[in-house]
């Protein structure tokens, strides 16, 4: 019977230098205790290929090595500026009493720049744990209505500053499911965030329900709404309905190509409605167990 092969190995040349060869071929014929005698095939020069493949794994190398550094360094950075930060914020509160009229307007003024300071490195912080290869899931049983309770929390105060209605309304009290609490936490944050930002009037409201398989967050406001048009860019990173210097909304175009991410990473789903000048609905909907998976990153 025939048989094929196929092999590579490095020869060296006069000059002293290495190449390398591939063989391939078959068997054509054999002695009788099998060995075989006679073969046909063909010797390529894969140096060029070789040194390729060498080149295209060092690079992937000092890549993820370069990303390891990205991210150690953001973080470091991340910590640096949230302790000052956390400083101003607070004595910025205590000011914000203050009997003069003045200083209560120069304390505000410092105290929401100081928030939208730290959103940002917070935004750019997730950005960095996302795209990091080693990122891993720490799933525990969580109450998902509290967990949605604590994130509006957070927001009570910006969004009565602008007039809005705040408020939860969950389908089941006590549903608890398996996942990871921060990323579902960030998730939630960047959605409400977003939600108060692009509603000058009315009122945010986040949803929580779930069946037997799933659970679901919805994000209902009723603001400006997003044009058809742009729904297929919405989750693209550092992309804004309104760019550049002239735009109508803070923020580095972050927030929901975070969450998709966030999301995924999750196992879930984000889908998104959305009709100009009348509101949108972001909705996550999540699996109540993880996906059995070995001790890999996600």
């Amino acid at each position: 019977t025939t048989a094929t092969y196929e092999a590579e190995y490095r020869l060296r040349t006069k000059d002293g230098s290495w190449r390398w060869i591939q063989d391939r071929g078959r068997v054509t014929e054999r002695a009788p205790d099998g060995a075989p005698i006679r073969a046909i095939g063909i010797h390529r020069d894969v140096t060029l290929r070789k040194q390729w493949e060498t080149a295209t794994r060092e690079a992937e190398l000092e890549a993820r090595r370069m990303n390891r550094l990205k991210t150690a360094f953001l973080a470091n950075i991340n910590h640096e500026l949230r302790t000052p930060l956390t400083a101003i914020l607070g004595f910025s509160e205590v000011l914000m009493t203050h009997d003069d009229p003045t200083t209560q307007e120069y304390a505000t003024m410092m105290h929401r720049s100081s928030q939208r300071l730290l959103r940002t490195f917070e935004t750019i912080f997730d950005l960095t744990q996302i795209e990091d290869e080693d990122v891993r899931l720490h799933p525990q049983e969580v109450n998902a209505t509290a967990l949605a309770r604590r994130v509006l929390s957070t927001f009570a105060n910006e969004a009565e500053e602008r007039g809005l209605t705040l408020s939860l309304e969950p389908s089941s009290p006590d549903a608890t499911f398996t996942t990871d609490a921060y990323m579902v936490r960030r998730a939630l944050t960047h959605l409400i965030s977003n939600a108060i930002k692009f509603t000058d009037a009315g009122s945010v409201t986040l949803h929580v329900h779930g069946d037997d398989a799933t659970v679901t967050y919805e994000v209902q406001d009723t603001g400006r709404g997003i044009r058809p048009d742009y729904l297929s860019r919405l989750f693209d990173a550092f992309t804004q309905e309104s760019e550049g210097h002239a735009r109508n909304y803070e923020g580095c175009g972050l927030g929901l190509h975070i969450t998709s991410r966030l999301v995924d990473l999750l196992g879930g789903t984000l889908s998104v409605d959305s009709t100009p000048d009348a509101g949108t609905t972001v909705r996550i909907r999540l699996p109540r167990q993880p996906e059995p998976t070995s001790d890999a990153p996600a």
